[in-house]
């Protein structure tokens, strides 16, 4: 294992020394996609919070006298302001879900083709056809997914809603994200394959059979990049500016580093197996 990891670390290494200008534009990359990711987060979260209290202040004003709803009193005065918050919650709940899967595929695409490209050149039409696999990845990892978790919280829900069960309900959900997440990951460590049959061959190898190589280097890099995070964290609790500054400068460089190192490590593993 440590040949390996040391091997692709200085593949990683020597890769970005011979494509600075390609490493720094991936750096830019990065910090527009989350600077976007937050603007879109703060603008919907804000509306969404509007539309809960549109939702809300109807209900707390609503009549919940029994004997003045049996004398023909309305339970709600104005039954149209809440029909149209819930109509603009759905509204902006369903833009912003779209936004960010949108940016997810654009924006992480992006960067994981243009850290292989780092590692390995492709033209165009390459690039096309990694994207295409990328998506199609994502699709067929995250949508089963998203299904499990929908139906987990709505069991959970209908068995009644507590502290306990909320607490399972997170616990359950960070495990499958956290092993999708290594999937999807794995998986587009070997994009540039264009053979979807071996591509897939390749996936199950790296995911699974070899997952005593991959998962640990993943960790380890998540590590590394929390590590950051606290540091940033730190940063802003101190108010020093110039710190905050070089906190979050330094998580986006090892961000873009620990993921060219992860890709070169599922290449080699990859390649290890074409030799057998």
């Amino acid at each position: 294992m440590l040949h390996i990891i040391s091997r692709s670390f200085q593949q990683a290494k020597d890769k970005i020394r011979e494509h600075k200008w390609l490493f720094i534009l991936i750096v830019i990359v990065q910090i527009i996609l989350l600077i976007l990711l937050f603007w879109l987060t703060i603008t919907y979260q804000v509306k969404i919070f509007q539309d809960v209290q549109g939702l809300l202040t109807p209900l707390q004003n609503a009549n919940y006298d029994p004997a003045s709803i049996q004398e023909g009193q309305p339970f709600l005065k104005d039954i149209r302001t809440l029909q149209q918050s819930y109509t603009h919650l759905r509204k902006d709940v369903t833009q912003y879900i779209g936004g960010i899967i949108f940016l997810f595929l654009l924006g992480q695409g992006a960067l994981w083709l243009l850290s292989h490209q780092i590692l390995e050149r492709s033209r165009f039409l390459q690039l096309a056809k990694q994207w295409v696999k990328l998506a199609a990845s994502s699709m067929i990892l995250l949508g089963p997914f998203f299904v499990i978790v929908y139906f987990l919280a709505k069991t959970f829900i209908l068995n009644g809603l507590n502290e306990q069960n909320f607490a399972q309900i997170m616990k359950v959900f960070l495990l499958l994200f956290g092993f999708m997440y290594y999937l999807l990951l794995t998986s587009w460590t070997i994009i540039p394959i264009s053979s979807w049959k071996e591509w897939a061959k390749k996936f199950i190898f790296l995911a699974f059979k070899r997952i005593y190589y991959t998962l640990p280097v993943l960790i380890s890099s998540w590590i590394v990049i929390i590590g950051t995070g606290a540091l940033l964290y730190f940063s802003v609790e101190r108010q020093n500016i110039w710190l905050i500054i070089v906190a979050f400068f330094l998580g986006i460089i090892i961000l873009v580093i620990t993921r060219i190192f992860f890709i070169a490590v599922g290449k080699d593993i990859a390649h290890e197996k074409n030799n057998h």
